[in-house]
């Protein structure tokens, strides 16, 4: 009888797309960021031109206008600031730990034991991973029903989930 580690890769996901998508990313990224600080700037300029009154109605329309900006340039900023999702992810269940990879290969690997994961879920069939910043990881789909049952009793033992 033979111990072997096996690493599992659930992440059926594309290659990593080519240098030309990645800058698009980037540039509509930079984009989105502009317009949400914009947005989230007009609102409070929307206030402070010169010439605005402060009757009723027209401060009721003020309000409702600053809600919207700062409400959708708050949204867009954070679409913005979205840390890349990753490439693939590795789940060792020998090892007992997640190795995940961004954008580009193996340059960027994080290896991370299952106790030291933020934490995790299970939805629908569905494991939630955070890391152990509390960012979210993954979502890992086990087709295999056997497998799916080791994940999560190794992920009960380490007490995540």
């Amino acid at each position: 009888m033979t111990a072997t580690s096996d690493f599992i890769d659930w992440a059926e996901r594309p290659t990593p797309a080519p240098l030309a998508q990645r800058w698009v990313h980037r540039f509509v990224r930079s984009i989105q960021a502009i317009l949400g600080g914009g947005w989230v700037i007009g609102g409070v300029l929307l206030w402070a031109m010169p010439g605005a009154t402060a009757s009723y109605d027209v401060a009721l329309l003020k309000m409702g206008l600053t809600v919207i900006l700062w409400m959708s340039g708050a949204l867009m900023l954070y679409g913005a600031l979205r840390p890349v999702p990753w490439e693939q992810v590795d789940i060792d269940l020998v090892r007992r730990e997640v190795r995940v990879r961004g954008v580009g290969g193996t340059e960027d690997v994080q290896i991370c034991r299952f106790s030291k994961l933020g934490r995790a879920e299970m939805t629908d069939g569905v494991i939630g991973l955070w890391g152990p910043d509390g960012t979210f990881w993954a979502d890992v789909d086990v087709p295999d029903a056997d497998v799916q049952r080791l994940l999560v009793s190794a992920l009960r033992d380490a007490g995540k989930l």
